[in-house]
């Protein structure tokens, strides 16, 4: 019998509250969605209340490196040093209904769950001592091991959903809806996702991989924008002999190589960007390529992946576009028209709840070199 690679833990429902509060608790980069319904988490908490057994977490012990998410959109106090592999519905459900917080659903909408039920002579007190197991994995696996792990455990690698399609688009940099910019994209995407799955039999964590980005070389290339059925049937033609998972990884890759030649980077698409538009696929192929990188905002500490979070949600945006050379120096220089002062290299984002108009005006011409290190 080969090494151990976790142990058992034992939680109070009050103790796994206080450390996700607390953020020791926390989630993948990468996870999908709150997608249980209302209903469910009413038969779950019905199931507590009745003290029957609701099964186990597991957790993964892991060093922070910038890439995990908090649960919930509050500050924390901590940074995550367990994440949550599975049970992720259960467990939001119970830190949701009892701390009052909201969840994002499947479509990126915030909601607030509203569950009614009779607990008899129950009460929250009681439903705070409720006691939990969780399996925690060792630090020494990665991330494949993880994954694993997760698929041997949950049916032998069930049927994917569209809400493991999200998770993909997702890996992408591709964090909210309002970043895709083409429907028919995400239609011929989710195609050879499922051809990839269902037909060859591709894994998971392989899949994920190469239809994320298979997904960002049809937006920033443009792949289905002219005439999109006749360049889907000329796809479908190239694949339609195919008998084995490796033609068709080689023949996406080989695609993906042939789009992405030192020509596109070095003058397609810089040309491209030469636009003024605010919903053009190459701005939210630039977001999403920041969201990857784990980069932060003009001037601040916080990531972009954070401040376009869609779990954030307020009346005002926490992020908002300026430019790097501003219009009045642009007109000084005799440069003046909107397409070129407003154009998507000539912007960047900062976080504006960091920093005040009165201080964007103190900054001088050495605190930008500095920034961009010259």
């Amino acid at each position: 019998m080969s090494e151990t690679l976790f142990k058992k833990v034992d939680y109070w429902m009050s103790k796994l509250m206080d450390d996700i509060e607390m953020g020791t608790i926390g989630l993948p980069d990468i996870q999908r969605p709150f997608v249980w319904k209302n209903s469910k988490v009413r038969d779950l908490f019905d199931s507590i209340f009745r003290g029957y057994p609701v099964g186990y977490f597991l957790f993964w012990q892991n060093a922070y490196d910038g890439s995990q998410k908090q649960i919930g959109s509050e500050s924390k106090q901590k940074v995550p040093s367990l994440l949550i592999v599975d049970g992720q519905q259960r467990l939001m459900s119970h830190y949701a209904v009892v701390k009052g917080i909201s969840v994002v659903r499947e479509n990126y909408e915030q909601e607030t769950i509203e569950i009614a039920f009779h607990p008899l002579d129950s009460s929250v007190s009681s439903l705070l001592r409720y006691p939990f197991t969780a399996l925690e994995l060792s630090s020494t696996i990665d991330e494949e091991q993880v994954a694993e792990v997760f698929v041997q455990i949950n049916s032998k690698g069930k049927v994917l959903n569209q809400s493991d399609f999200i998770l993909t688009l997702q890996m992408a940099g591709f964090r909210s809806s309002k970043m895709i910019s083409s429907r028919t994209a995400i239609i011929y995407c989710y195609t050879f996702y499922l051809i990839g799955k269902k037909v060859f039999g591709i894994g998971s964590i392989a899949l994920s991989t190469l239809i994320s980005r298979w997904f960002f070389m049809e937006l920033v290339t443009g792949r289905y924008t002219a005439s999109p059925e006749s360049a889907m049937e000329r796809d479908l033609a190239d694949i339609r002999d195919f008998t084995t998972a490796d033609q068709l990884v080689q023949w996406m890759e080989t695609t993906i190589c042939t789009e992405f030649t030192d020509d596109f980077w070095n003058i397609t698409l810089p040309n491209r960007m030469d636009t003024s538009s605010a919903t053009s696929p190459y701005q939210f192929a630039y977001y999403a390529s920041l969201n990857l990188l784990h980069a932060k905002g003009l001037f601040s500490n916080k990531k972009i992946t954070d401040l376009l979070d869609p779990a954030h949600k307020a009346n005002k945006s926490a992020v908002e576009r300026h430019h790097l050379f501003p219009k009045k120096h642009l007109k000084k220089l005799r440069i003046m028209q909107t397409r070129i002062t407003n154009q998507i290299a000539n912007y960047a984002l900062m976080a504006i709840y960091e920093i005040s108009a009165d201080k964007f005006r103190k900054i001088d011409e050495t605190s930008l070199c500095r920034c961009f290190g010259r």
